[in-house]
C-alpha cells in the first residue's frame, strides 16, 4: 500500500512515550498516548487498521498499571481511517 499513513505514525509516535495530539477526520481532537493496535491483515488493508489510545489524564494511572503487570482494558480503539493527522503535543 502506498502512502501507508499508518506506518508513519507507527514509526514516528509509537513508542515514543510523548503525549499525541491526533486530529480525527470529523475536525475532534484527542490528546494522549497510544498503546496498542491492530495490524492490517488482508492484503489491501493499512499496516495498522485499530490503535489502542488513552487519554492524558490516564497515562500515568496507565503506565502505572503496566509496569505493575495489572490488566489495564481503559483503552478506547480509533480506526487508522478516522485519522486525519498526529503531532507531539509538547515540542521539545
Amino acid at each position: 500500500m502506498d502512502n501507508d499513513y499508518s506506518k508513519e505514525i507507527f514509526d514516528k509516535y509509537y513508542d515514543s512515550g510523548k503525549i499525541l495530539k491526533i486530529t480525527l477526520m470529523d475536525s475532534n481532537i484527542l490528546e494522549g498516548l497510544l498503546v496498542g493496535f491492530y495490524h492490517g491483515e488482508k492484503e489491501k488493508e493499512p499496516y495498522i487498521t485499530r490503535w489502542r489510545f488513552i487519554h492524558e489524564n490516564q497515562a500515568t494511572a496507565y503506565k502505572k498499571a503496566v509496569a505493575a503487570n495489572e490488566n489495564n482494558n481503559e483503552a478506547e480503539i480509533i480506526n487508522q481511517e478516522d485519522i486525519r493527522n498526529v503531532e507531539f503535543k509538547y515540542k521539545d
